[in-house]
């Protein structure tokens, strides 16, 4: 029997206009235009990323530097039904223009930075690329939300030696003054001539290596990844960030004190002591924050039992 050409047209009409349908749907959701994007970044950005591994590599201060895009990640992957609902919102004019500026900024970044020959610049523009598109995608509530994700990634980033030469050279004499009070709160004679801590049997160079930088670094990046993803209200992730300085000073001095003990009194232990002394430090550093946050709510539960009770008291 022959095929009518007409319902033959037809019938390829509408295999068309639903495979249409389906590739229009497909590339309309949310999963598929991130993935693209994300391909996108993958391939404008890796090379960056490669020459900042490689950094993170051989500079021991940004060894923690492969595990801030998981952290960030992670956070945003959290927030994944959410990013979908705002994604299909349409968005006004000035979001949009927002969005494009932003971007346009970041590539700006990018483009000075490759000329330039300045990594930390390159990744840098990574950061305003991010909240750009978010915000020309999801609008500025989904780009506030993701905000902590974006800023933690600036901990990847390593800095140029005129930025952190300075930096070094003040912990470098805050621990050495550190060392110097603690050591003469234990009853020893001490005394401090620039970076050297002067005992009455030796002295003691508190040398680059030793002023703190990396501890700092390290667990600053530890802190705020904690306050990113723990349930506490606002006052209790505040002293969490400002304890990351004193902290990590006391912790260094620390060190610091115990090899200067032993250099004075068992000389034969000063090595050992250095080097257990420096694998454990971000160990003690980390107790200490477990230990402030256990301590801080027992605080706040206990004055929130005494608010309780006040409430409920007969008058």
């Amino acid at each position: 029997m022959p095929t009518d050409p007409i319902e033959t047209s037809k019938s390829a009409g509408e295999r068309s206009a639903v495979d249409s349908s389906a590739a229009g749907a497909w590339l309309a959701d949310p999963s598929t235009i991130l993935g693209l994007l994300s391909a996108l970044l993958v391939v404008a950005y890796g090379g960056v990323i490669w020459q900042a591994a490689q950094s993170w590599s051989h500079n021991p201060d940004y060894s923690h530097g492969f595990l801030v895009p998981l952290v960030a990640g992670y956070f945003i992957w959290q927030r994944r039904d959410r990013l979908a609902e705002s994604f299909a919102r349409s968005q006004g004019l000035g979001v949009i223009v927002v969005g494009i500026a932003l971007i346009a900024v970041a590539l700006g970044m990018r483009a000075i930075g490759m000329y330039t020959r300045v990594l930390a610049l390159e990744l840098l523009s990574l950061v305003p690329l991010l909240v750009g598109l978010t915000i020309l995608f999801c609008g500025y509530r989904s780009a506030v939300s993701l905000a902590p994700a974006f800023l933690f990634l600036l901990f990847m980033i390593p800095l140029p030696g005129a930025v952190m030469n300075p930096v070094r050279e003040k912990l470098q004499s805050t621990a050495t003054q550190i060392s110097v009070f603690g050591l003469q709160t234990a009853g020893v004679p001490v005394m401090s001539r620039g970076n050297v801590i002067v005992l009455p049997d030796t002295e003691v160079g508190v040398e680059e290596a030793c002023s703190g930088l990396r501890i700092l670094v390290s667990f600053a990046a530890v802190v705020v990844a904690v306050t990113m993803f723990i349930d506490r209200g606002w006052i209790e992730k505040s002293v969490l960030l400002l304890s990351i300085l004193p902290l990590a000073l006391l912790i260094n001095a620390g060190r610091i004190v115990l090899v200067a003990a032993a250099q004075q009194y068992q000389p034969g232990w000063t090595d050992r002591i250095h080097d257990i002394a420096g694998a454990t430090m971000m160990v003690v550093a980390v107790g200490c924050l477990w230990g402030l946050i256990k301590f801080m709510d027992l605080l706040f539960d206990s004055a929130e039992s005494s608010t309780w009770s006040a409430s409920v008291r007969p008058a």
